[in-house]
């Protein structure tokens, strides 16, 4: 989880979508909840600038949208 949690800050500070989406999944995946996700990226706002936290977001919720459509 730690790892993950690592990996999707450094992502979203850097403004990388396509890496974030893939990184987001498997987060969660790795046992990090969606709300400590959100919390992470938009606590990325402070780092990075707040349009890399709402792009973040932004890709959180299509990973999450996509994950609920599984049903999962």
């Amino acid at each position: 989880g730690a790892l993950s949690l690592i990996t999707v800050a450094a992502l979203t500070a850097l403004h990388r979508p396509n890496e974030l989406r893939l990184h987001v999944g498997r987060a969660l995946e790795n046992g990090v909840t969606r709300a400590e996700l959100g919390e992470l990226i938009m606590h990325m706002a402070i780092y990075g600038g707040f349009p890399v936290a709402v792009e973040g977001m932004r890709i959180a919720r299509e990973v999450f949208d996509a994950l609920d459509a599984k049903g999962k």
